[in-house]
């Protein structure tokens, strides 16, 4: 049968439930997963799935393919990607696979696949495509049990967390799987939880857990003020994205958390090496190296984060889009429930309110990551490239990043040009020293993008 190609993404396979993904397609998904991995002499899965009303067909369908080549598949249920993560440890999972489309609205469902304890990503998926089209399977019976996963995590975390006093926390899952665990688990670390949206509703009737959107959280915010909270969290759809807000009802941007995260982890690690994705800004680097981190900036993506950590031996890695990695502790996946408690650890261990931490923080003149439509037709890539060769000639005095679009940096300002790799859109990103500085480097983007006919406003 015809699968699309556009279901075969970068980091995940992901596509409309009962148009580019269904029952059937699913069925040969798992198939193809299968023959992948017992080529690759796995045989035990690894099969969990978020809440989403597609979930439960999509991921017996899945493991039907899985079944009908000869793996083995362990039955996690209703799960999160770091849970699914978690199994890597806990079970020595070296195959496994989350049914889920994340921060995604609930039309949507797909697959996140690891293997040998890394998210597969690019190659790896077009790989799984092709034996799909080949469509020849290799051929078996297996066997399949049911695994609980929650159980062995969570003794796991308590044996990590540790909080100092009592925190009223505010949590909004948007009515995703974290619904499921977090306010569970934050219960029993000794927090008094005021659960927002925090029902199981595969529909998203509220609002699509995606933490990002902070339009979409007006509720957390209103009742972090009303209950005078001391943290409002929020979570996406399979557990690996984290939003947070302070005492105040305030977002928390993600690269400033990641400031707070990396300064507590310099106290107790002399010189780590510390990974961030490309569109991290100035004032983070620059508070990472007076902390005495050793910072790398690397492609945005949680599978390159991971690699890119593993390969350096770092200890902490963040992305903008609310993903966190610890491995000074922890087993360096992004855990965005991991994440959450990390955060509170430090709120309960100062005599400070959250919003005082985070003021104290650096910050200049900046804006956040601005995406924009690249026109049908035009190839965001080849943009970016001849962008980025006409920036090298103009100004030789920057010092560019071109491993994952354009960075270019002018030592008191920088801009970011870079291609999604997941959607029709380029992402921007300007952040300088002074409101002139700023200005600059913003028409500077804003002319380069309008050459190729993508209007860029801001």
């Amino acid at each position: 049968m015809s699968i699309s190609r556009d279901i075969f993404r970068t980091y995940d396979i992901r596509g409309i439930y009962g148009e580019e993904l269904t029952g059937e397609t699913a069925k040969i998904i798992g198939k193809a997963s299968g023959t992948y991995f017992l080529q690759n002499q796995l045989r035990s899965v690894v099969v969990g799935m978020d809440n989403r009303v597609s979930s439960p067909l999509v991921f017996e369908a899945f493991c039907k393919g899985l079944l009908e080549v000869g793996c083995d598949v362990l039955d996690a249920g209703l799960s999160q990607s770091p849970l699914i993560y978690y199994s890597w440890y806990g079970f020595d999972a070296n195959a496994a696979v989350m049914v889920t489309a994340s921060h995604n609205p609930s039309q949507y469902n797909g697959f996140k696949i690891s293997m040998n304890k890394k998210p597969l990503s690019g190659d790896d998926y077009q790989k799984i495509y092709q034996i799909c089209l080949r469509d020849k399977f290799v051929e078996g019976t297996g066997q399949r049990q049911k695994i609980d996963l929650w159980s062995k995590y969570k003794e796991e975390i308590k044996k990590n967390i540790k909080l100092q006093k009592k925190l009223k926390v505010v949590v909004d899952c948007g009515n995703g799987g974290a619904a499921a665990f977090a306010p569970e688990l934050l219960k029993e670390l000794g927090c008094e939880v005021i659960p927002i949206y925090c029902e199981l509703d595969g529909r998203f009737p509220n609002h699509d857990p995606y933490p990002q959107k902070v339009e979409y959280y007006t509720e957390l915010i209103k009742t972090i003020k009303e209950q005078g909270a001391d943290i409002g969290l929020s979570f996406d759809g399979d557990g690996d994205r984290l939003g947070v807000y302070d005492e105040k009802g305030n977002f928390v941007e993600n690269d400033r958390l990641a400031m707070i995260f990396t300064e507590d982890i310099c106290l107790k690690h002399p010189h780590p090496k510390i990974v961030m994705n490309i569109s991290t800004s100035l004032s983070v680097i620059e508070h990472i190296e007076n902390c005495g981190g050793n910072l790398i900036l690397w492609k945005t993506g949680y599978p390159n984060i991971t690699e890119k950590m593993r390969e350096e031996e770092a200890i902490f890695g963040g992305e903008i889009s609310g993903h966190f990695f610890f491995r000074d502790r922890y087993f360096g996946y992004d855990d965005a429930l991991y994440a959450s408690f990390r955060a509170l650890e430090i709120i309960s261990a100062s005599n400070e309110s959250f919003s005082s931490l985070i003021e104290k923080l650096p910050k200049y003149f900046e804006t956040r990551e601005t995406r924009v439509e690249v026109p049908e037709g035009k190839d965001k890539f080849a943009i970016t490239k001849k962008i980025a060769e006409e920036i090298k000639k103009e100004h030789p005095e920057a010092r560019i990043y071109d491993f994952d679009g354009i960075r270019f940096d002018f030592g008191d300002a920088w801009g970011l040009i870079r291609p999604s790799n997941t959607e029709p859109v380029i992402g921007t990103r300007a952040e300088a020293k002074s409101a002139s500085g700023l200005e600059e480097v913003k028409n500077l983007i804003k002319d380069k993008l309008k050459k190729y006919e993508v209007n860029l406003s801001w």
